[in-house]
């Protein structure tokens, strides 16, 4: 069931007609392939599956397939299928600088795809990483005060002129205050924390398209690229924090085809908006050349950079942001002789124990959201850490 508020009617009581039925009709069952190589050491994925109707659920993955690409040179490297729809390349597989690559599929159907040849170009190393405080305007024109973060190659990017990038942040988390003591309500003892659970580190990723060409700059240089804007009020900069890029340098072709992925993006939403036709790859049907398919096999060279930034490394109007519970009040103190009280308010949950002043005789505690960040990140240090 549908509803559709009409324009026709915006100056109306009401403005909205009569809910109705819809089916989708004429819907055509297209392949759709994500698939990257790169010359970095990691395994390489191939991930295919169906188009599903506006009304169904999660895309259908393509099992049972025959994948391999070919290099120029005619060598043939198989794809192993490890989950459904997900091909993995050989280990020990990596794609070679100035070689070419084409990508091939042969459905459990029978029915067969090829890309266009692709030409593997190496990646100009990531020269720097730095932020800077900007304000930017949101959606609904606030002002959003926070730091944009940027990259510079430093060197000529030679063959290499277009660019795709992913970035990874990580962030430490450090609570207002730590808790050293646990409480054993079965004989009401207290007893030393074996694990610490004030310090945490936060992992996000990022999911928008960031393209970048050196086309246009006299010196085949990037420099001050966008990468990240990081929203000032989130406790994100609060600490530590570290910012790794991954620079994919692609093809024209592949460039081109995700401006115009970008964009669709960028303009579709509403029903009222000028319908784009569907955005073809490089991947055609071999058996039906009639048939579409959708997606596209990027053949790229890879660098990438992590930089670690601490809130001192931001020049005002920069404000270290505060901690995103309010904890300001203080633990609470209950005297260690009341033991029956100290049980019966851990017992009520959401408390932790901060610590035991022997001198005063005094048990301090306060909330968990001011000495427990494991509910939303990991008390586990990633080995690429640096304090």
């Amino acid at each position: 069931m549908k509803y559709i508020c009409s324009l026709l009617f915006l100056f109306s009581i009401s403005a909205c007609i009569e809910p109705f039925d819809y089916e989708v009709e004429n819907y055509q069952r297209v392949l759709v392939v994500d698939a990257v190589i790169t010359d970095a050491a990691n395994a390489d994925t191939v991930k295919i599956s169906y188009t599903v109707p506006i009304d169904g659920s999660s895309p259908e993955p393509a099992e049972n397939a025959t994948v391999y690409i070919r290099t120029g040179a005619d060598l043939r490297i198989d794809f192993k299928e490890l989950e459904q729809g997900i091909y993995t390349s050989p280990e020990g597989f990596r794609a070679l600088p100035g070689e070419v690559y084409r990508l091939f599929i042969t459905t459990e159907e029978g029915d067969t795809y090829r890309s266009d040849a692709e030409k593997l170009v190496p990646s100009p190393p990531i020269d720097s990483i730095y932020g800077r405080y900007e304000e930017v305007l949101s959606q609904d024109n606030k002002v959003i005060q926070g730091i944009q973060f940027f990259l510079d190659t430093g060197v000529e990017t030679g063959e290499a002129a277009f660019f795709r990038y992913e970035w990874e942040e990580t962030y430490r988390v450090i609570t207002p205050l730590r808790s050293f003591l646990t409480f054993n309500a079965s004989n009401k003892t207290f007893e030393e924390r074996t694990e610490n659970i004030s310090t945490c580190y936060a992992t996000n990723t990022s999911r928008e398209l960031l393209l970048a060409t050196s086309v246009l700059n006299r010196d085949q240089r990037l420099s001050e690229s966008p990468i990240r804007f990081v929203n000032q009020e989130p406790d994100i900069l609060r600490s530590r924090y570290a910012l790794l890029v991954r620079q994919y340098a692609i093809s024209q072709k592949a460039y081109d085809y995700y401006k115009k992925l970008q964009e669709s993006i960028r303009t579709g939403g509403s029903l009222f908006d000028q319908q784009q036709g569907a955005i073809i790859g490089n991947i055609r049907s071999v058996s039906n050349p009639a048939q579409p398919a959708l997606g596209y096999f990027e053949v790229a060279g890879i660098s990438e950079k992590r930089t670690f930034f601490n809130p001192r490394n931001f020049e005002p109007p920069f404000v270290r942001p505060d901690f995103r519970f309010d904890c300001r009040s203080g633990p609470r103190a209950l005297e260690l002789s009341d033991i029956d009280l100290i049980a019966e308010t851990l017992a009520r949950g959401g408390l932790n124990v901060v610590t035991i002043d022997t001198m005063t005789g005094m048990v301090f505690i306060i909330s968990e959201s001011c000495t427990d960040c494991t509910g939303y990140a990991s008390n586990k240090k990633p080995d690429f850490w640096i304090d």
